[in-house]
């Protein structure tokens, strides 16, 4: 299924400006390293090179593959399907895995970020609530009820979800014609962040019944 992504804009600039420093490290690294081994005497002082690279030669090479072709928006999602914590309680984790990291990467060490939402489902009554999560994965202390949604499909499919500054932090952001609470949570995240502008993309998202049932 599709759903719609939100980052926040001055993060998504700031982060290309990060991606396009660590290209330039890497295209240094890379320079440097074949000239160590086009100055190699013999294949004893080519070894001492590749045992001065170590076990990051690949990864190094992947990182420069990954920092030529993709793009700091490029995102995939999916939902898993958890046992629930109490009888007759379905749960899940939408998880957004994203191409950059809204950590202030300077370090080849952090690509990309995992972000989430957590979901339960009443399988008796049909309630049905989210909690986002905010810096390093904390949990919202109130829910955000999607009952009025059906399924969690028909809620992620009419709202957006919004990548929060800091790591592992995703928000889900309901349509205002969602009820008088849901839009004043809306209005006092909007108070609390200030004004700001957005990029927004449709991004691939993996249901639980994608991965259980065509994967």
């Amino acid at each position: 299924m599709k759903v719609k992504l939100k980052v926040e804009s001055k993060w998504l600039d700031l982060e290309r400006k990060s991606m396009s420093k660590m290209k330039r490290n890497y295209e240094d690294w890379e320079r440097e390293t074949l000239q160590k081994a086009k100055d190699a005497a013999d294949l004893r002082d080519l070894r001492r090179v590749f045992y001065e690279l170590g076990d990051r030669w690949e990864f190094d090479q992947a990182t420069g593959a990954w920092l030529a072709g993709s793009e700091p928006l490029d995102t995939i999602g999916i939902i898993l399907r958890m046992p629930g914590f109490k009888p007759n309680k379905e749960r899940y984790v939408v998880y957004a895995f994203m191409a950059y990291s809204k950590g202030l990467t300077q370090k080849f060490d952090h690509l990309g970020d995992k972000e989430r939402i957590i979901v339960e489902r009443d399988a008796k009554t049909g309630q049905i609530l989210c909690w986002s999560t905010t810096g390093h994965g904390s949990m919202d202390l109130f829910p955000t009820d999607l009952t009025h949604f059906k399924t969690l499909e028909n809620a992620l499919d009419s709202s957006y979800l919004v990548a929060q500054p800091g790591d592992h932090a995703l928000r889900i952001e309901l349509p205002s014609s969602s009820g008088l609470l849901n839009a004043f949570i809306r209005r006092l995240w909007e108070i609390a962040g200030g004004t700001k502008s957005f990029h927004t993309k449709s991004i691939d998202v993996l249901t639980a019944d994608n991965i259980e049932n065509s994967l």
